[in-house]
């Protein structure tokens, strides 16, 4: 977005993470990804750049695992929090 001439606002309207390509040895690509920290990508480091830019939206993470599904839902939502404290 130009605001004015030579000026430059970057803006993020959405903010998605697929963790796929952060698990170094995925063993399906489809139902092998991994919780955010199971991988290399430093999600801190990611979504505080993304937050330099005024972003305040929600962040949508998408997780598909066959041992993440089995789980009881109450297990995972505790997980799944934990994880974000931590990583996010």
């Amino acid at each position: 977005m130009v605001i004015a001439p030579g000026i430059i606002r970057i803006v993020i309207f959405c903010y998605y993470m697929c963790i796929a390509s952060a698990i170094s040895t995925t063993p399906n690509m489809l139902l092998g990804r991994g919780m955010m920290g199971d991988g290399v990508i430093k999600l801190r480091r990611l979504r505080l750049a993304v937050e330099e830019t005024g972003y305040t939206r929600p962040i949508e993470f998408e997780i598909f695992h066959q041992q993440l599904r089995e789980m009881p839902g109450p297990d995972l939502l505790y997980q799944m929090g934990q994880r974000y404290l931590e990583h996010v």
